[in-house]
């Protein structure tokens, strides 16, 4: 964890780490994050079709997706298909949940591997409750602002901002989740990193890491959003086309789904490499100026 003494200490956004931790996306913690991100998007939801398919049977419905089905429809397959009994099987939950931890802790060794500290669950947990409280209310404030511009932008009537409007009420949602998520990032690494600090001064520094510089964490934040929609916008406008009318545009569909949860997710282990960095920086600047402080003061 610790760097040469000569270490440049001069201010740094997040947009100066892109490069440097784009590679490690495939080490150890990394590829298992990838794949276990893969399970839990794409094998999880395949083997509940397959549940679904031994209760209902065949169906021509995909065949045609854009196929209405009647709420007698609907009625008929929860009641003869046997859903309300067992609506998801076993092996579905059993496989999310197992996916779901593995995405978790893989997720949480990638940034603690970083560091070069140990990854626990106590630092995990806890960061979650320090991200709700700072970043809840005013993420939220700023979040419902936007909306606000963008319901007024969109009620001029010029089409162009009507667009804009409705594109933004998808992606603003999508936006504050993924900043949530990186407050929490933040505060974990915090809590792990430095135990012993002051809850007061450990929830000032982790606020003081995301909000010093909005336009570049919002720019990363947006763009991450967009290309992650963005893939699976693709592969579900392919399967739109295509169908399900045969085995191998099954195949095609599911391999591309995977392909772009696989991409996703090694983009969602980039940012959590640079947030790592950027937080270890933050640190060792701050302890710098009290150091000069402490000796000049």
């Amino acid at each position: 964890m610790m760097e040469a003494p000569d270490e440049d200490l001069s201010p740094r956004g997040p947009w100066s780490y892109l490069r440097e931790t784009r590679s490690g996306g495939f080490r150890r913690n990394g590829l298992a994050f990838i794949l276990a991100w893969v399970a839990f998007q794409v094998a999880v939801p395949s083997l509940w079709a397959v549940h679904l398919r031994r209760l209902v049977g065949n169906s021509a419905l995909p065949h045609y997706w854009g196929e209405r089905i009647t709420a007698r429809e609907i009625h008929e397959i929860l009641q003869n298909g046997g859903l309300q009994q067992a609506w998801t099987g076993f092996w579905m939950p059993t496989l999310g949940i197992i996916t779901l931890y593995l995405v978790l802790w893989f997720g949480w060794r990638i940034q603690t591997e970083e560091l070069g500290i140990k990854a626990r669950w106590k630092p995990w947990g806890l960061g979650i409750l320090d991200a709700l409280a700072i970043g809840l209310v005013p993420l939220g404030a700023v979040t419902w602002l936007l909306l606000q511009l963008l319901d007024y932008l969109g009620g001029t009537g010029i089409q162009g901002l009507g667009w804009l409007a409705l594109l933004g009420h998808i992606l603003a949602p999508l936006c504050l989740g993924s900043t949530l998520m990186v407050q929490w990032w933040i505060c974990r690494l915090a809590r792990a990193a430095e135990p012993d600090a002051p809850y007061g001064r450990h929830l000032w520094n982790a606020m003081l890491c995301l909000w010093t510089r909005p336009f570049q964490w919002s720019s990363l934040v947006l763009g991450g959003v967009v290309i992650r929609l963005g893939l699976h916008a693709i592969v579900l406008l392919l399967a739109w086309r295509w169908g399900g009318g045969s085995t191998v545009k099954v195949w095609t569909i599911l391999i591309a789904q995977g392909l772009a949860t696989a991409i996703n997710a090694w983009l969602i282990g980039w940012f959590m490499r640079l947030v790592a960095r950027l937080w270890r920086r933050e640190t060792r600047v701050r302890q710098a100026i009290s150091d000069l402080k402490r000796d000049f003061g």
